[in-house]
């Protein structure tokens, strides 16, 4: 697909019927051939998202259909990934050893409906711009920590949805992406991360990736917000790893 002069790669954050989203896997895939993207993931909820998460049980099914998909269109790859939640426990995510095994890779966001997270203050915050609270200073510096973390004793591929569910020292986040090599999500369903956002992340040594968090086969390829957004903002696109010059 060709949009405002550039040619959309893959999509990395789609949903399907196994969390939150309205296709099958094999949906998603056709979407993605049909708008003639070289790779799609497939991106569901986590286990540990309360209200959509992943039946634990169902990760070997989702892979062995991938693996059979694979087989049988050549001319795409398709990944399965999993969009885990920060967390306060342990490594930061709540993804366990034994269900990275059947990942390709993985991808990481704020979800109000994720356990031991902040979520009730975050979501309580979420349009607070006071700076001077004490209590939002606290939780920004606690979600930010947890991000950080995150990011540093991980493999994360993309942060999902920056800014989105959670007040974060967003320049400590993206120091850490720098560091790591992690990718910055620019979301088409939740316009996150912003033009504003965009501008600030420029100033740091950071990829970025159009992502559009579809959760309906439809939606899958549908980059076009993020590459209004990404335009708008003045980024140089060659910084965002799945268009390239048509």
């Amino acid at each position: 697909m060709i949009y405002r002069g550039y040619k959309i790669l893959y999509d990395y954050h789609t949903h399907t019927v196994f969390s939150h989203g309205k296709g099958s896997i094999e949906d998603n895939v056709l979407s993605a051939r049909k708008l003639g993207l070289k790779a799609v993931a497939i991106s569901d909820h986590s286990v540990g998202h309360r209200a959509h998460g992943v039946k634990k049980s169902s990760l070997k099914k989702m892979r062995s259909e991938i693996d059979r998909l694979n087989e049988v269109y050549e001319d795409i790859d398709i990944y399965l990934s999993m969009e885990a939640n920060f967390t306060q426990n342990g490594s930061k995510v709540d993804i366990t050893l034994e269900e990275l095994e059947v990942m390709d890779f993985l991808i990481a966001g704020f979800h109000y409906s994720a356990r031991n997270c902040n979520a009730v203050r975050n979501f309580i915050h979420k349009n607070n711009k006071k700076e001077g609270s004490p209590s939002l200073r606290r939780l920004r510096m606690q979600n930010t920590d947890m991000v950080v973390e995150a990011i540093e004793t991980n493999d994360i591929k993309i942060i999902t949805h920056p800014v989105y569910g959670a007040p974060v020292h967003m320049d400590e986040v993206f120091k850490a992406c720098e560091k790591r090599g992690t990718l910055l999500e620019i979301n088409c369903k939740h316009d996150e991360i912003g033009v504003e956002d965009i501008k600030a992340a420029m100033k740091y040594d950071v990829g970025f990736v159009i992502s559009s968090d579809a959760h309906a086969s439809s939606k899958v390829g549908r980059l076009e917000r993020g590459i209004d957004r990404a335009i708008e903002a003045g980024l140089d696109m060659t910084r965002i790893v799945n268009l390239e010059k048509a």
